[in-house]
């Protein structure tokens, strides 16, 4: 796929803001996610992976270019790399998404209640651009065009339980991997669903579908995970019953 050869083809180095080496070819430097007066972000210019060791903003080179809207078919372009014609998707409005997301920003009872109930901060809102849709806890999904091509929309209780998470609409809830852009890290860890992997912001996640055979398993198709090291990660619920006095 055209992204993995931009990936090998490229100096990190000219991408990443400059700081100061720590050796093994890694540096550390202000930190762009937040207001960083101490450097705070490392980054290993061998892979192109950091990490922020204060607000824990984390991801590689791909969620860097994401975050900060630059052209990874542009960059590819200037590298002469040809560009794989992929699968038409339908497309969501990044407007609406951004509606939803202030929707969220302007509720302080949902984000205090994401952070103590789903330990999902402010700081994880931002990064996913999580918002609010019809009551329900909107999740965008995107391609590796940084486009969006559904909106997971969960909520937390008052329906059925399969009705609990539903995708924006028909045509829209193919299977796919969430976050697209963590499958070029060297390590993921596997969650079973969008909220499990917004939770685990300090490790690089990825969700996947419910039928992962779907991606995992057509190397003719798309997407298929290409990593060093998979962790399987699940939450076990144990039901607690509380015992009545005698």
């Amino acid at each position: 796929m055209w992204i993995d050869e931009l990936l090998q083809s490229i100096n990190y180095k000219d991408y990443y803001p400059q700081g100061k080496n720590t050796g093994s070819n890694q540096i550390i430097t202000n930190c762009k996610f937040h207001e960083d007066t101490h450097a705070s972000l490392s980054i290993n210019l061998n892979t192109g992976v950091y990490f922020c060791h204060a607000c824990s903003a984390s991801g590689n080179f791909v969620t860097w270019c994401k975050y900060f809207n630059i052209d990874l078919k542009e960059l590819a372009e200037k590298q002469g790399i040809s560009i794989t014609k992929e699968k038409h998707d339908k497309i969501i409005s990044k407007e609406q998404v951004k509606e939803m997301h202030q929707a969220l920003l302007d509720n302080k009872a949902w984000v205090t209640a994401l952070d103590d109930n789903r330990g999902i901060n402010l700081q994880t809102i931002k990064r996913f651009n999580l918002g609010i849709y019809k009551n329900r806890l909107s999740i965008p999904i995107y391609n590796l065009d940084n486009q969006v091509v559904n909106i997971r929309l969960y909520a937390s209780k008052g329906v059925n339980a399969r009705l609990k998470m539903i995708s924006w609409g028909s045509g829209y809830g193919s299977a796919r991997l969430f976050p697209i852009e963590n499958i070029y890290s060297e390590e993921i860890m596997i969650c079973e669903g969008e909220m499990d992997a917004c939770w685990q912001i300090k490790w690089v996640t990825v969700q996947l579908p419910a039928q992962p055979e779907q991606i995992l398993l057509k190397r003719n198709g798309v997407i298929f995970l290409r990593t060093r090291k998979l962790i399987l990660f699940m939450i076990l619920m144990q039901e607690v019953r509380q015992v009545p006095k005698k």
